[in-house]
């Protein structure tokens, strides 16, 4: 099973998309209703990963208040360029947290930020950091793929308010809420520790003529196309922009109503798309303000041995929840409800794994293309195969529970 799996995640780093017969005989479902992304398959990456980085995620303490500094958070648009000089006499004023694909361009520019926000699943995106990022600390997502995780000699834990965080974290852990990029995760991750004002640097969500990125990002360029979408810009005008790119806007956006001191320096410049909530101006003086290092708080052990304590039920825990969806009578939420199965802090787990199963086949019967007891079936055949055939991965995530 696992074997597959990673079949599939060369073949997506190579560019090449697997076939749906492919993948649906990674779990053998029947109606393949699950290739659009954030599929079984996704969700399984991403909680093996946490397994495998359990012993160094989940121990690492999480971020320490810097509440008498600004921080700054890097994108990679084209307008980074300008602000090089400026972060290179800022790099020891502020907080400095970079989107993953700007650390490497901005280690070549004489820059070494603080922390470094990766997110994604796949084993890929390690390409895009260096082989070792020294002292900078890993401030993404713990679901990463655990090649991009050891690249970091130090880490901070950051919860998010995705389900799977339940399942790994402490309860009462403060929730950051990362976005869809690596640049959002920088600015919601710098939200989380300081009150100061944060600087957006480099987050242009906009095209500048036919350019997507800085330079020195390792982002793969993105292509104008036929399909036009439009952004209001920060020079008064209507930019090129792309649908991605105005999601992102409106979740900067909607981080400024958390944190109301984010402030979009190219609003100062008169570049790239307009952020509503953000202020306007440029960035700080170095010499107004002191020197920063970036403290460090102990580890947490507590939530190491918390998640230790299910984890190694996986398997068990599979098999009762095989049961009970084997046992529903109906599609009403008591009997399909997974925190009713009785498999604890792991219904979080089997939640964030199966969320394509259960999102497909409601939105289905929703829109009448199938009816109730149909979508009761087929979503009894779907968690069997996939609570049956991922039965090599639940053992891993046991074993990884096992380790000393």
């Amino acid at each position: 099973m696992y074997a597959h799996s990673q079949e599939i995640e060369d073949a997506l780093e190579v560019g090449n998309k697997p076939t749906a017969p492919d993948e649906r005989d990674a779990f053998n479902q029947q109606d393949r209703p699950f290739l659009f992304g954030d599929d079984v398959i996704d969700g399984v990456h991403g909680v093996i990963n946490i397994a495998k980085n359990a012993h160094i995620i989940l121990r690492a303490p999480s971020p320490a208040r810097c509440d008498h500094v600004p921080a700054i958070a890097i994108g990679g648009g084209p307008s980074l360029k300008q602000h090089i000089p400026a972060l290179r006499k800022l790099q020891h004023k502020c907080l400095l947290i970079a989107a993953q694909t700007s650390v490497k361009g901005l280690l070549e520019a004489g820059i070494t930020p603080h922390m470094s926000s990766p997110m994604e699943r796949p084993r890929v995106m390690r390409k895009y950091l260096p082989d070792n990022c020294g002292s900078m600390v890993f401030a993404g997502a713990p679901l990463v793929h655990p090649d991009v995780m050891n690249k970091f000699n130090r880490h901070v834990y950051l919860p998010s308010g995705d389900c799977v965080y339940r399942w790994c974290g402490l309860p009462n852990e403060h929730i950051i809420y990362f976005g869809s990029s690596t640049g959002t995760t920088a600015v919601n991750a710098a939200a989380s520790m300081t009150t100061q004002k944060i600087y957006l640097v480099g987050h242009d969500l906009a095209f500048d003529n036919d350019s997507s990125h800085w330079e020195g990002s390792q982002a793969p360029g993105v292509k104008r196309t036929d399909q036009e979408h439009w952004i209001d810009g920060n020079n008064g005008e209507r930019l090129r922009t792309e649908h991605f790119w105005r999601r992102l806007c409106e979740q900067l956006s909607e981080t400024t109503r958390l944190h109301p001191h984010i402030v979009n320096v190219n609003a100062y410049h008169k570049v790239g798309a307009k952020i509503p909530g953000t202020l306007c101006e440029d960035l700080p003086d170095p010499d107004s303000l002191p020197d920063f290092t970036l403290p460090m708080n102990e580890p947490n052990e507590e939530r190491l041995k918390r998640w230790k304590h299910h984890a190694k039920l996986m398997p068990y825990h599979a098999r009762k929840l095989r049961k009970f969806f084997q046992s529903a009578k109906s599609i009403a939420p008591k009997d399909t409800d997974i925190l009713r199965a009785g498999v604890g802090d792991n219904a979080y787990a089997f939640a964030y794994m199966m969320v394509s199963i259960l999102t497909q086949l409601s939105y289905e019967c929703r829109m009448g293309a199938i009816t109730h007891d149909q979508c009761l079936g087929w979503l009894k055949t779907a968690t069997d195969n996939f609570l049956t055939n991922g039965k090599d991965f639940f053992e891993q995530i046991a074993e990884c529970a096992h380790a000393p």
